[in-house]
């Protein structure tokens, strides 16, 4: 079994399947808040596949909806882009 991970600044590490859900959720329309610990969605276009995939999820989902990238640099030519480290791919069997 292979697990793909997606880092983001800061350390933050999330599995790519809650990264792809909340992101694919987000092309249908269907926007994602957060009300304490539940996950609020707001849109018309939610099938019961993407109910079930947010319960198998919810703690990474939370996660990422928290998540604020450091961005500055897009704004302000001189501040330097923040360092992401290495990119590494490992295999886990």
């Amino acid at each position: 079994m292979s697990y793909r991970l997606v880092f983001l600044q800061h350390g933050m590490v999330a599995p790519k399947a809650a990264f792809d859900l909340v992101l694919y959720l987000e092309q249908k329309g269907i926007t994602l808040t957060i009300d304490g610990t539940d996950v609020l969605v707001h849109g018309d276009d939610f099938q019961r596949q993407d109910i079930e995939a947010l319960g198998r999820m919810k703690p990474f989902v939370l996660l990422l909806l928290q998540y604020i990238a450091d961005d500055r640099h897009l704004h302000n030519s001189t501040i330097p882009a923040p360092e992401m480290g290495p990119i590494v791919v490992r295999k886990v069997s």
